[in-house]
């Protein structure tokens, strides 16, 4: 899955005060333009360079959407999901991965990730990826409301 798919709006404008996102990735460079994506958004977000940050984070605060370098975890990505969902069961995840083996993809699916990213991506995918999400959230919420 290389893209977002087409019924994605890709001219994004609006902003999410009260959502909060964590980035867990490894790659400096890729934890900074997702944080300066999330923030431009509205979201609160938190960055971790590590598995174990990342864990730290998940179990201590309630994130809306996580997104996770699935290399960073090597081959406990199950588990590490697993864990992410046992303190944040609602949040959306979103897997990201250079290296897209059908082996991998079929791992993070069979945990029920909301998406699997392939890097490198591009800016309009990921605010595309933010407002279906954001939008199913509300959505979500006006019907539990009722």
């Amino acid at each position: 899955m290389n893209s977002a798919p087409n019924r994605f709006n890709h001219n994004v404008n609006f902003t999410q005060p009260g959502f909060s996102s964590l980035v867990i990735d490894g790659d400096k460079g890729i934890t900074d333009l997702l944080g300066r994506i999330f923030t431009r958004c509205g979201f609160q977000v938190d960055l971790a360079e590590s598995m174990v940050h990342g864990l730290a984070l998940a179990e201590s605060c309630h994130y809306d959407l996580i997104m996770l370098d699935a290399e960073l975890a090597n081959s406990s990505i199950i588990k590490l999901i697993q864990k992410l969902r046992k303190s944040n069961h609602q949040a959306e995840i979103i897997t990201m991965t250079t290296n897209n083996s059908l082996e991998m993809e079929i791992m993070v699916r069979q945990q029920k990730v909301s998406y699997h990213l392939i890097k490198p991506f591009e800016v309009k995918e990921i605010m595309s990826l933010i407002n279906h999400f954001v939008t199913r959230k509300d959505n979500l919420f006006l019907i539990h409301a009722h």
